[in-house]
């Protein structure tokens, strides 16, 4: 079995290849990037005769077609705006299904897009993801079939108390929040995912689910709040902000667990063989760089 990681030198791409050549018995991972990175290199070095680093242009399609030659299965862990999410992504799609890959799974890796009432503040209809629309057309128009299964997440757990989304506010001691206290959120940290990915990848047996909804840890901002005042010693408190710094993330962050499906999560899908990280331990890790000057930036890698 081929398994492909697309734009895998990135942070969460890098992690998938790393739990699919540690977490499974893959015969071959084939990380497809632009260019090779020093994580990839140390990956090769360690599984050298599982590990297939393939250098692709993504706007050749004989490029792709080489890189997705005998592929049994690919995840995109591309990141960008629609450039690369819509317009990237229908050409990966396309040559996946051109290549008789079975299963692709998008860069998906966030909120429950699909099922949330309102996308940022368009008035988007209940179910509608532009990709995902786009998909559904690529797929019907090349007369085969191909398992498409997006992985939501929630929000990546390792971002959320670093300086990077500014829901934590270090210096005045609160968790910002649109909407209700105690309306829960989800949280999962790059590795989870990458191992539950891993999981998604390799399973030999056909998926039925039209996308899998995965959570590290659930918790509202005064819950929130209450856990990083134990993990720091420190008190925190729940905060109501007037927004949060990016458009449409009030409307995520207030409209986080109530606007969505009460579907069971599928954590256990594969059974019990991931260690859910919960969010108190990420938020330790930051506090103690940032006792020691290092403002974290990704840093969360267990």
């Amino acid at each position: 079995m081929i398994v492909a990681v697309l734009g895998a030198s990135g942070e969460l791409g890098t992690l998938v290849v790393e739990a699919l050549l540690t977490k499974t018995n893959v015969n071959t991972v084939r990380a497809v990037v632009r260019k090779s990175t020093e994580q990839l290199n140390a990956l090769k070095a360690s599984h050298d005769r599982r590990l297939d680093i393939a250098i692709v242009d993504y706007d050749s399609p004989a490029s792709l077609d080489i890189a997705l030659a005998g592929v049994y299965s690919a995840v995109s862990t591309l990141q960008g705006m629609r450039p690369v999410l819509i317009d990237l992504q229908s050409k990966l799609l396309s040559a996946c299904i051109k290549n008789n890959v079975k299963r692709f799974i998008p860069s998906d890796f966030a909120y429950d897009f699909i099922s949330v009432a309102k996308l940022n503040y368009a008035e988007t209809p209940r179910g509608y993801n532009h990709f995902h629309e786009a998909a559904k057309a690529i797929i019907a128009s090349s007369g085969k079939s191909i398992e498409f299964i997006p992985i939501s997440i929630g929000m990546f757990m390792d971002l959320f108390p670093t300086d990077t989304f500014q829901i934590m506010d270090w210096n005045k001691k609160y968790v910002g929040y649109f909407g209700d206290e105690d309306t829960k959120q989800e949280f999962t940290t790059y590795r989870n995912t990458a191992e539950f990915t891993a999981r998604v990848l390799t399973d030999p047996k056909p998926i039925t689910k039209t996308h899998f909804h995965i959570a590290g840890h659930q918790a509202s901002p005064k819950e929130l709040a209450a856990l990083i005042s134990e993990a720091t010693g420190e008190t925190f408190v729940a905060h109501q902000a007037l927004s949060l710094p990016f458009a449409g993330m009030d409307v995520i962050w207030g409209n986080g667990w109530s606007a969505w499906p009460k579907e069971k999560l599928d954590n256990d899908y594969y059974g019990p063989v991931i260690e859910w990280t919960q969010v108190q331990d990420v938020v330790k890790t930051e506090y103690e760089l940032r006792k020691k000057g290092l403002a974290g930036k990704d840093k969360f890698k267990n």
